[in-house]
């Protein structure tokens, strides 16, 4: 799935909760893999056939899980070198300004033809996801953070 590109460690984590795959954890439900344990996986080289010692790379006895070719692919992804996803829209202040309330970056999106702005929970503690903000609301209050009005009457 992460070779594809097309899904983050966390969407892979809820899947293989789902489906099922939990820690080791002693716990009559056990609990879900978080997303840093799957980073861990997919930078693992003990599933292409090799093992990993004080930094160096020495060919297993065991039967190699998965590919190379397979393995490079998610090294691939994971760096980036992949082609760059076609944006379908620009937002002049996406990236710009973070939650208040948890530190995430605040992301955009387009409904019934305006730009709205909210937080992305990107650590899943936020209840601000659902507050959306217009893009002309937002610019105001960084042009009016950037700018005091009393700059505006000494120029």
């Amino acid at each position: 799935m992460y070779a594809t590109g097309l899904y983050s460690c966390k969407k892979i984590s809820d899947i293989l909760y789902k489906e099922g795959f939990r820690t080791g954890n002693t716990s009559k439900e056990g609990i879900k893999v978080g997303r840093s344990k799957i980073h861990v996986i997919l930078n693992e080289p003990f599933y292409y056939g090799m093992m990993s010692y004080h930094g160096k790379l020495y060919i297993g006895k065991h039967e190699a899980i998965i590919e190379k070719k397979l393995f490079d692919d998610c090294q691939r992804v994971k760096n980036g070198n992949t082609r760059p996803m076609n944006k379908k829209h620009s937002f002049l202040l996406r990236g710009l300004c973070s939650c208040a309330k948890c530190g995430c970056s605040i992301t955009a999106e387009k409904q019934k033809g305006y730009s709205y702005y909210h937080c992305t929970n990107g650590k899943g503690i936020c209840d601000q996801k659902k507050n959306f903000i217009r893009e002309h609301q937002l610019s105001q209050q960084v042009s009016e953070s950037v700018f005091k009005e009393s700059d505006f009457n000494e120029k």
